[in-house]
């Protein structure tokens, strides 16, 4: 039975801008942003929420990219009165529309960026039990609890081991993804030869580009569809209308993610065009270009014409960098970023045709469980990997012309 979240807010009162409530959170607000520009990890997340692992660990990432680069500015105000909001299933909580407002940093060539405003409902709660009308809105009464961001309030809808957060005008699209993921999930854990079906996987919702990406990192610009990061929620870009297939690929590609990343304590250490090589191979079947051939995991398989045209042609116009410059997500240059995704994918498909399915998983989790890529070749598919990258390389080097006898 599908189970929709008790999302009826109680409004118990509208509290007056100078309340212990305003107070409390313009106080968190303060802390946070000293935090966040003093680039100090600890204190900032000392005021978050600690009571969902999935939220926790998005943020113990957002605070580590802190010490990759700090914004040229952040601040956290505050765009409605808060209220306190109660549920049948969840403990008290206040509610506001708040705004985040930063400019991310400067990159190493010296480009600056233009300021972003993030304006959405957010969830504040309190380790102490003091969320009462008499605590929260008398202005005499002695409102000392410490509040703890608990970040977007989101809608939720929830059917089995799947749990979707959303923006209420995205509840068309929540749905599609409810429907849509239970299948995949089976689809990809069966080509990534794993059994996940027992954990909830979340699946976050995001209504623009900026919104998402802030939820990343404050220094991430790129443009991008999804995400997703070990322990992390699967974040996407929501769509209304598109269908009930409409987000298949999408879903299928970042689950290969997830399904990647509980190989292996290190699996998120491999080199990245592996990360996303193996998450376009799995989500192909999802995808516009996919043939009925490629339903199930055989042990061999011919590489999909499209990519193999693709590479050939990337090959006669060296546009094949070494493995080596695809390796590193904060390093790899912009102009390899596709080969990320396509060159990986191709390998992915070059060894899962020469040495099989479970071979090519087993690569993987020796990976993940530690080991280098030479280390895990030479294990696995015994050989080095310069042979390996030799051998492939030379399925893309063009046809030579026979020679023409002259008479």
């Amino acid at each position: 039975m599908l189970t929709t979240l008790a999302l009826t807010t109680c409004l118990l009162t509208t509290p007056h801008p100078t309340t212990p409530l305003t107070a409390a959170i313009e106080s968190l607000f303060l802390k946070m942003e000293q935090a966040v520009r003093a680039g100090d990890q600890e204190t900032y997340l000392s005021l978050i929420d600690q009571t969902d692992p999935v939220f926790v660990q998005e943020h113990v990432n957002w605070a580590k990219d802190l010490a990759r680069g700090l914004p040229a500015t952040f601040d956290m105000t505050l765009e409605s009165e808060p209220v306190i909001h109660t549920s049948p299933d969840h403990p008290s909580d206040a509610r506001a529309i708040i705004e985040m407002r930063y400019t991310p940093g400067a990159t190493q060539e010296g480009q600056n960026h233009e300021p972003r405003v993030i304006r959405y409902r957010a969830r504040f709660t309190s380790e102490s039990d003091l969320f009462s009308v008499e605590a929260l809105t008398d202005e005499r009464s002695p409102f000392v609890a410490e509040l703890l961001y608990a970040g977007e309030a989101w809608d939720i809808l929830e059917h089995g081991t799947t749990r979707v957060m959303f923006p209420p005008r995205y509840r068309e699209a929540a749905q599609i993804v409810v429907d849509a993921l239970p299948p995949i999930r089976s689809h990809v854990d069966t080509q990534m030869g794993s059994d996940n079906s027992q954990h909830i996987q979340v699946v976050k919702l995001y209504a623009d580009m900026q919104h998402l990406q802030a939820s990343i990192y404050l220094s991430y610009v790129q443009g991008l569809s999804g995400w997703n990061e070990p322990g992390e929620s699967i974040k996407l870009m929501a769509r209304n209308g598109g269908g009930p297939r409409s987000m298949d690929g999408l879903l299928a590609h970042e689950y290969g993610h997830a399904a990647t990343f509980w190989m292996g304590e290190s699996a998120n250490a491999m080199p990245w065009w592996t990360l996303e090589g193996i998450a376009d191979y799995v989500s192909r079947a999802y995808r516009a270009d996919y043939g009925d051939a490629e339903a199930d995991p055989a042990r061999e398989r011919q590489i999909p014409q499209d990519l193999a045209a693709t590479l050939k042609a990337w090959g006669e116009q060296d546009r094949l960098p070494a493995w080596s410059e695809l390796t590193d997500f904060y390093t790899v240059d912009p102009r390899w970023m596709g080969n990320v995704y396509t060159q990986g994918n191709h390998m992915i498909a070059y060894i899962t045709q020469h040495f099989g399915v479970s071979a090519r998983n087993q690569w993987l989790r020796t990976m993940a469980a530690g080991s280098s890529i030479d280390e895990a070749t030479r294990t696995v598919l015994s050989r080095d990997f310069a042979t390996l990258d030799e051998q492939w390389r030379a399925t893309l080097k063009p046809a030579e012309t026979p020679a023409v006898e002259t008479p």
